[in-house]
């Protein structure tokens, strides 16, 4: 018994439909986009400029832990102390 894959040009006497055995993906390696700094950003930013203190203990949160997993950012080290003086 033959399987038809669905998208192959062979005309198919069976009615089962089988998704090729590659995956379909672009090629655009390299070309990720992680949304982690730019949403660090944003939340210390808000923070800061609200002015809310549930808003600034939750930026010396995020602040804190990207210090202890990047320490040699000097950037990282910056925003920290710009939200431990607020």
């Amino acid at each position: 018994r033959a399987l038809c894959s669905g998208w192959s040009d062979t005309h198919c006497t069976e009615n089962i439909i089988l998704p090729p055995a590659s995956p379909l993906v672009q090629d655009m390696e390299g070309w990720d986009l992680t949304l982690g700094n730019l949403t660090e950003h944003l939340i210390c930013y808000t923070a800061v400029q609200s002015e809310d203190h549930s808003a600034l203990n939750t930026a010396r949160a995020l602040c804190s832990e990207s210090v202890i997993l990047r320490a040699n950012s000097p950037e990282n080290w910056f925003r920290y102390g710009v939200i431990l003086e607020k």
